[in-house]
């Protein structure tokens, strides 16, 4: 005969068993819904963290790496560029087969006359004598005054064509700007009525102008050609 105390005892223990498989068909559940990682999942994550550790190192490298000084503009000059241009008995001369005129000349006459050297030399020969501005000074005249003069050569002898006052102004990379800064004498050869213009040297013997008419001109320098 069933006495009360062994009744509760086995409605008690049937409560914990029940309680029990509970618990275990939830963990079985559970652990359904979260497969173990693959092997694909394994590489993918090792090729993530390698990709990461690259770009650090990467930002490091750049971050330490030192900037390379910057190359120095323009030509390497002894001088600054308004000293050398304007030193005492220096002339500057004009170099017709490295400027530009020459070009076209060539260009033009080797098209008229291709198979007629002598008439061909005659087209360089009038190209180049119909130019003026055969030589050149920056000097200080008798007062002092800073002076642009342009001469033209006949023969052995020198006329001078143009003359204005001029100042220096702004230098940088070998270009040096020149102002006119009073009236001229003389009709100019070059850069007509503009009251600015630019002096760039290539080296402390070569100089290069750009005008509106005849383009790039190259001057070589030459001690003692005026005063010859």
């Amino acid at each position: 005969m069933m006495t009360p105390s062994k009744i509760r005892f086995i409605a008690s223990s049937s409560t914990v068993l029940v309680g029990l498989l509970a618990a275990l068909v939830a963990g079985c559940g559970s652990s359904g819904s979260q497969p173990a990682a693959t092997a694909d999942d394994v590489d993918a994550s090792s090729e993530e963290a390698a990709r990461t550790a690259e770009e650090e190192e990467d930002t490091g490298s750049d971050e330490s790496a030192p900037e390379e000084p910057a190359e120095p503009e323009g030509p390497n000059l002894s001088r600054p560029v308004a000293d050398i241009i304007s030193e005492p008995d220096n002339a500057w001369v004009y170099n017709f087969q490295g400027s530009e005129p020459y070009d076209k000349a060539q260009e033009k006459c080797d098209e008229r006359f291709k198979d007629k050297p002598q008439e061909r030399a005659r087209c360089m020969s009038s190209a180049r004598s119909s130019f003026v501005a055969d030589a050149m000074e920056f000097k200080k005249n008798a007062s002092g005054q800073l002076v642009w003069v342009v001469y033209r050569t006949q023969g052995s002898r020198l006329h001078q064509v143009y003359s204005v006052p001029v100042a220096f102004g702004e230098e940088a990379a070998g270009v040096l700007k020149v102002q006119k800064t009073g009236n001229g004498k003389g009709t100019p050869p070059l850069f007509g009525s503009a009251r600015e213009f630019e002096v760039k040297l290539l080296s402390n013997y070569v100089m290069e102008l750009q005008d509106p008419r005849h383009g790039r001109l190259t001057y070589d320098a030459r001690i003692g050609f005026v005063s010859r």
